[in-house]
């Protein structure tokens, strides 16, 4: 049965798995072969743990997986467990020649041998209501905060909203009095609002990811080193906006979107 399915294996994290999901689908698209993926938090694989435990993270993402017309079956492959049949482990982008040196779809391309695709590798559901929002997210994780990027210039000129399952992040946002809160119930409700958005802005974490593979028109707050893995993927996908920490901005044609002020670079 097997035979007649790619199958695939990765460990956390969230963004990265959201990352991966680019193989599965241009495999599909050359061999006509849909995606069996199972996850894990076995180190010993190759990839890192998820944030959450494995039990709740599968059933936070189970709708979302199984949403993409590439997936055919979703599974949690336990701890000391192994795949018995052929598969590909998606975790080894992070022995690529070019992990930390290139962007993560030049990653993706070169370590599947795939070719580009059509400009957004995800799809989900949609709420009209949210079809003028801008929405915006900051992960708690102050690692990758960056002191160059203009929320409160943002903040000010355009109305937005905070989008998080978890109210922590909205309460420890620095500019929180300066936007709504919009509290998802549940990770598919998250995809389901950042699809729905006109815009989004975010930190390097989940939510951006999401916005990337969507092909959301997205700005980055992107923090180094890390950021070579988004900048150069504006070459591939229409309407990606970021701010660097160390410098690199790429802006032209935001003013589509949000309201701009060029201060925003500097």
């Amino acid at each position: 049965m097997t035979k007649d399915f790619n199958i695939f294996l990765c460990g956390g994290r969230t963004g990265d798995l959201v990352h991966n999901l680019i193989a599965i689908k241009s495999l599909y698209q050359q061999t006509g072969k849909k995606g069996i993926l199972y996850i894990t938090n076995d180190r010993e694989l190759g990839g890192d743990i998820f944030s959450y435990d494995i039990e709740k993270t599968y059933q936070d993402l189970k709708e979302f997986i199984l949403y993409q017309d590439y997936i055919e079956e979703f599974h949690i492959l336990k701890t000391g467990s192994l795949l018995r049949q052929e598969h590909t482990n998606l975790s080894k982008w992070r022995r690529s020649i070019y992990c930390m040196k290139r962007s993560w779809i030049e990653i993706m391309c070169d370590m599947h041998q795939i070719g580009l695709y059509d400009n957004k590798w995800l799809e989900f559901t949609k709420n009209p209501q949210l079809s003028q929002t801008i929405l915006i997210h900051r992960n708690l994780n102050k690692k990758r905060h960056c002191d160059n990027f203009p929320w409160s210039e943002i903040l000010k000129n355009n109305h937005c909203l905070f989008v998080c399952c978890e109210k922590e992040e909205w309460l420890q946002f620095p500019h929180k009095d300066k936007c709504g809160l919009l509290i998802c119930k549940d990770f598919s409700e998250l995809v389901e609002s950042i699809n729905s958005a006109k815009f989004f802005i975010g930190n390097m974490s989940s939510p951006l990811a999401i916005a990337h593979g969507l092909g959301k028109p997205h700005l980055g707050e992107l923090f180094y080193p890390d950021q070579v893995h988004y900048i150069g993927d504006e070459l591939y996908l229409d309407h990606f906006y970021y701010i660097a920490q160390k410098g690199y901005s790429k802006l032209e044609g935001i003013e589509n979107w949000i309201n701009y002020e060029s201060s925003f670079c500097k």
